[in-house]
């Protein structure tokens, strides 16, 4: 379902048994020969979505050091997050808000935080930080984003991007655009920019998710009202300035970026059917302009669909299809190879 790394070797993976119901699915799987191979590390008391029994809710998997890991369920807002210390054999509930989005990167953990769910998603959202391995955590930031459903963290060095969607299925008033609180000094203080992606006529075009790379590259995959299909924009300044818009095909909704040039799309999130239905990743060598299918795959719509695309590293990539395949770049996404996972 999820992926976290601290080398190209070492790896950990979120993961379910596809026909099981009930608390005893999910698992914490690790590798340390580069996903040749897979070992269960632990069985937890979680789901992978709501549960009628009391569990936690988990739905994305974090790794800071080869010890130290984070579990935290996005979707929901239900449950409180979970830590390692041991390299993922045990975890402990670590209880305080609700954990809407986190990075473990540059020697510290930082995440948006929620006490409570509603609004639809979680509300009153928090910008947290905490050393490594500690549930100390100090509030350094209090966005009031107009109107959100959810929230994305991500970090490149000093500079720090998050995004507040608004909720798509509310209409095309403007005061539901999404939320951008940037900040270039590793999170001590912010600015508040509004949706960059704009308007097509008097219909408001909605940011849902971004991707960073290093040297203040920012990339923002915008969907039009009413559903259409959807563009990116490229900002190489933090977010000060943005590309033209370059169109991707209708419901291609994971993005990931190499560069400002490299980047990736995927649909492994499509939930269509009955029967098999596509998936494909696309690749762009150009900000967006051309893009090329580097991955076609045939498989049966997931109700649990997996959730990961990214770029550990400027080379190194990895996508999760829904037939239980992961692929693998080395090159920014110019190929890719697969292993059964």
């Amino acid at each position: 379902m999820d992926l976290s790394r601290v080398s190209d070797e070492q790896g950990w993976a979120l993961a379910t048994t596809p026909t099981c119901a009930g608390v005893t699915c999910v698992a914490v799987l690790a590798t340390i020969n580069g996903d040749q191979s897979w070992a269960t590390r632990a069985r937890l008391d979680a789901c992978l979505m709501q549960c009628p029994v009391k569990a936690e809710v988990v739905d994305n998997i974090r790794f800071a050091t080869s010890e130290i890991g984070y579990l935290y369920g996005a979707d929901y807002g239900t449950s409180p997050m979970m830590m390692t210390t041991d390299g993922g054999s045990h975890w402990t509930v670590e209880r305080g808000p609700y954990t809407v989005a986190l990075d473990v990167s540059g020697g510290k953990a930082m995440r948006i935080s929620s006490p409570h769910g509603g609004c639809p998603g979680p509300c009153d959202p928090t910008i947290d930080v905490a050393p490594l391995g500690s549930n100390q955590w100090t509030t350094v930031f209090v966005p009031t984003p107009t109107y959100y459903d959810g929230g994305e963290l991500v970090r490149q060095g000093a500079d720090v991007y998050t995004l507040f969607p608004g909720n798509l299925e509310d209409g095309a008033a403007s005061s539901q655009h999404a939320d951008f609180y940037i900040s270039e000094d590793g999170g001590s203080l912010w600015e508040h920019e509004d949706d960059p992606c704009g308007y097509t006529g008097t219909t408001a075009d909605d940011a849902q998710s971004i991707a960073a790379a290093p040297g203040g590259i920012l990339v923002v995959l915008c969907d039009p009202r009413p559903q259409g299909s959807g563009f990116i924009i490229v900002s190489a300044d933090a977010g000060a300035t943005y590309s033209s818009r370059e169109p991707i095909p209708l419901g291609f909704t994971q993005l990931a970026a190499a560069s400002a040039t490299s980047l990736v799309v995927g649909n492994a999130d499509n939930t269509g059917g009955p029967g098999t239905i596509p998936y494909e990743l696309l690749y762009s060598r150009d900000g967006g302009q051309q893009w090329q299918t580097v991955v076609d795959e045939q498989a049966v719509a997931s109700a649990l669909p997996p959730s990961f695309l990214g770029f550990e590293s400027v080379a190194d990539g990895r996508w999760i299809c829904p037939d239980s395949t992961l692929w693998t770049t080395t090159d920014s996404g110019v190929t890719w190879s697969q292993s059964p996972f």
